[in-house]
């Protein structure tokens, strides 16, 4: 069984992977105690990032940075 690192769990969360290694992973969370602790440890850390809200700065950002530099 090829080796289930983070990098490849994280993969997993993203929708990043073919076929093949989506099952490979399954497989393994299903499979493997320590595989599935690592992913739901995993999930929960791209939820929380998943749920942050991004802030935008204001419209007249740019031009009130560059009235402070001159």
């Amino acid at each position: 069984m090829k080796n289930i690192n983070d990098e490849l769990l994280n993969k997993y969360l993203d929708d990043e992977l073919n076929r093949e290694e989506k099952d490979l992973v399954k497989t393994s969370i299903e499979n493997s105690l320590e595989v599935k602790k690592r992913y739901e440890t995993l999930l929960k850390a791209h939820n929380l990032f998943n749920s942050v809200e991004v802030e935008s700065p204001s419209i007249d950002f740019t031009k009130l940075v560059m009235n402070k530099l001159n």
